[in-house]
């Protein structure tokens, strides 16, 4: 069973989706509830009270049975090794520069600085701004009192269940896709790698190879990432498509 906080980021990122300039103050206005202690309960650095819980479920149409099974739920204190986000919610972060902005963290020449984290990404300050409020209200990103920026994931997965007909997923797909074609005329053939073949193959062995290709992508990412002097972004896309119309 999911928890209440589950619920209200999904029911956040749905309207952020629909609504870009949509803020938490905003969804904190529409529940009637304070903006700090809605951002601590999202975050899961809080447990919600009943009468939160009543409140907040009241608001957004829960039923009276759904509220009462979240009231009696005991919050879990077992952490996951991966976060699992639905489509609905990925469909918030459905942008590569959220993914681009928490690795940044762990970069060692990282700032925190709306306009150094823009120039790096290509965008504007005030949509870096607005990427960190969501990531902020998922409970993807921290940001202590002193400042302090903290990837919250710990370097966990952030795990989107494979939906075929995902809007949001192939709209980051094909975003990732123009990045690197761009890459292919403005970076140098020694700083990226672009390699393809075309083979024939069945239809069996085809559904075994795309079994390989995710635990490639799984090691080769470990291994890239076990270094402490992080001090690049790289894309790894992998693609395993047909060519001719059956």
């Amino acid at each position: 069973m999911k928890s209440i906080s589950h619920v209200l980021k999904k029911e956040f990122a749905r309207r952020k989706a629909k609504n870009a300039a949509y803020t938490l103050r905003a969804f904190a206005k529409f529940l009637n509830i304070d903006h700090s202690l809605l951002s601590k309960i999202m975050r899961e650095e809080r447990s919600p009270g009943k009468e939160f819980i009543a409140k907040v479920g009241e608001r957004l149409g829960l039923s009276e049975e759904e509220i009462l099974r979240f009231q009696k739920r005991k919050a879990s204190a077992k952490k996951m090794d991966y976060f699992v986000i639905d489509d609905e919610v990925f469909g918030a972060i459905a942008d590569y520069k959220y993914d681009v902005l928490v690795e940044l963290i762990k970069t060692e020449d990282f700032k925190p600085d709306f306009q150094w984290l823009g120039r790096k990404i290509g965008c504007s300050a005030k949509a870096v701004e607005g990427y960190v409020e969501v990531l902020v209200s998922l409970g993807f990103l921290e940001i202590t009192p002193n400042g302090e920026w903290r990837d919250t994931t710990k370097g966990s997965c952030l795990f989107v269940p494979s939906l075929p007909e995902s809007k949001p997923r192939k709209k980051y797909q094909k975003e990732l896709l123009e990045v690197s074609a761009k890459s292919l005329e403005g970076v140098p053939d020694s700083q990226r790698v672009h390699t393809s073949m075309i083979m024939a193959s069945n239809r069996k062995k085809i559904e075994e190879a795309k079994k390989m290709i995710i635990k490639f992508r799984d090691k080769l990412c470990a291994f890239l990432e076990d270094c402490d002097d992080k001090e690049v972004i790289f894309c790894l896309q992998t693609s395993l498509f047909p060519v001719i119309e059956e």
